[in-house]
């Protein structure tokens, strides 16, 4: 989930609960050299959930915190990092980044049935908190269950939240450095997983590059500067020219962001999906 965090087109998805503890600074001391991606991606190492693990609602469930936001059946919970279980009731339920807490079952006819299902994780260990209502578990990727490309962003997600990264952030840095291997985030998270530090302080800053809007999708549009001229095109917004890009030219907008005074900034690719880079959103007509 891109974030704020990441990103569905398929069936709806509704949020509200904050993931606590992942997405938080853990206080950790950088030991070594931090491992080279190569490392992180064969880790055979439990994979624990950043935005990949998802739900299947086999019953309409509404919210625990929230009953007139109801899943219905079909739909999928996206984004899920919890399981937990009410001290008092025995009730379970999945908890996502971003979003709600559904119970895993439901009454229905009189019947206790499940309501809630994981599609491509399973529920991990117990984790140690000590909460008076309710127990934590983790919820851990089933890797033969998810792609490579989702796997690797996966595991560059739980690498950028280990080193302190808020969880929006790692969350976004992972998804461009491995959609968009070419994008001015990616190229800083490569320098974060080859050990240089001032990257890691970089990234933690949360530069504009590396936000991204929260329901990309692939637009075709056409450069129209006001000016006539050919329009900049830019390794990030205000960064380094690389060329510029003729009035009238079709393009497709694959990413968005919003630089440091506000101002809307669209990342484009060619017709034939060759990126190309940055450029200025006002000067590109999408009606």
């Amino acid at each position: 989930m891109l974030a704020g965090s990441a990103c569905t087109n398929a069936p709806s998805v509704r949020h509200e609960y904050q993931r606590s503890g992942y997405g938080q600074a853990r206080g950790l001391i950088l030991k070594g050299a931090i491992l080279s991606l190569a490392l992180i991606v064969v880790t055979t190492l439990s994979a624990q959930a950043a935005d990949v693990c998802k739900a299947i609602a086999l019953h309409d469930v509404p919210a625990l915190k929230n009953p007139t936001s109801t899943l219905k059946k079909g739909e999928l919970d996206t984004a899920i990092t919890q399981y937990r279980i009410n001290k008092k009731t025995g009730e379970g339920s999945f908890c996502s980044h971003g979003g709600y807490c559904y119970p895993t079952h439901v009454q229905e006819n009189g019947n206790k049935v499940e309501a809630l299902k994981l599609t491509n994780c399973q529920v991990g260990k117990k984790d140690d908190l000590d909460d008076p209502e309710e127990i934590y578990y983790s919820v851990d990727v089933t890797r033969s269950k998810v792609g490579p490309s989702e796997l690797k962003r996966d595991d560059v997600d739980n690498r950028l939240l280990e080193l302190g990264l808020c969880s929006g952030c790692a969350s976004n840095a992972a998804h461009l450095y491995v959609f968009q291997p070419q994008s001015p985030c990616a190229r800083l998270v490569r320098e974060v997983l080859e050990g240089n530090p001032d990257a890691v302080k970089i990234l933690s800053a949360g530069p504009a590059y590396c936000e991204i809007d929260s329901t990309p999708e692939r637009v075709t549009c056409v450069i129209t500067d006001p000016t006539g001229t050919p329009l900049n095109v830019r390794t990030a917004p205000y960064g380094r020219v690389l060329g510029a890009i003729a009035n009238g030219k079709r393009i497709t907008i694959v990413d968005r962001t919003k630089d440091n005074r506000g101002r809307n900034w669209v990342y484009i690719a060619d017709q034939n999906k060759k990126p190309l880079g940055w450029v200025f959103r006002d000067y590109v007509d999408c009606r």
